[in-house]
């Protein structure tokens, strides 16, 4: 696979030709199942210059992949209802997978806060027994101490406390 970058597009420079490109597979002696995607449809005489006039034939298909999203102002609850939970009310900001996972450890964490007075890394500071001693003195709040991972090959990498 090759992955291009719109870096000198950016500094005023010309944006590339394609996105990315990549060979799945071998069908038959000599010829390739390749993929590629571009911004904009990408012409016969391209595709032959691209690939040394070596084009058997040609599939296209045109499904927006990099599509333009207008900025909105308005977005969908996260908590739908007890026990239901939107996790891509995120996605109208942002779409990527990386804040898709982020969105989904929060939903999991409200869930088990909103359910279970706790979250992903136990109970949190405001769970954490009454602020007040028996002699009515105010206590102050403890966070509760870190558990460390007792099976390091469980361990899930952005999702620890």
């Amino acid at each position: 696979m090759l992955l291009t970058s719109g870096q000198l597009a950016r500094a005023g420079g010309q944006k590339p030709e394609f996105n990315s490109i990549s060979y799945h597979g071998l069908i038959r002696d000599g010829e390739w199942a390749v993929k590629i995607f571009s911004d904009h449809a990408l012409t016969d005489e391209w595709l032959s210059e691209m690939f040394q006039g070596q084009v058997g034939w040609v599939l296209r298909k045109e499904w927006d992949a990099y599509p333009k999203v207008p900025p909105t102002s308005t977005f969908p609850p996260v908590k739908l209802d007890r026990g239901l939970y939107y996790v891509n009310a995120f996605e109208p900001f942002i779409s990527t997978m990386e804040t898709e996972t982020v969105a989904s450890r929060n939903v999991v964490d409200l869930m088990l806060s909103n359910e279970f007075n706790s979250g992903i890394c136990g109970r949190t500071i405001s769970a954490v027994e009454s602020d007040a001693s028996e002699d009515g003195a105010q206590k102050p709040l403890v966070a509760p101490a870190r558990q460390e991972t007792t099976n390091p090959g469980n361990f899930v990498l952005g999702w620890d406390c």
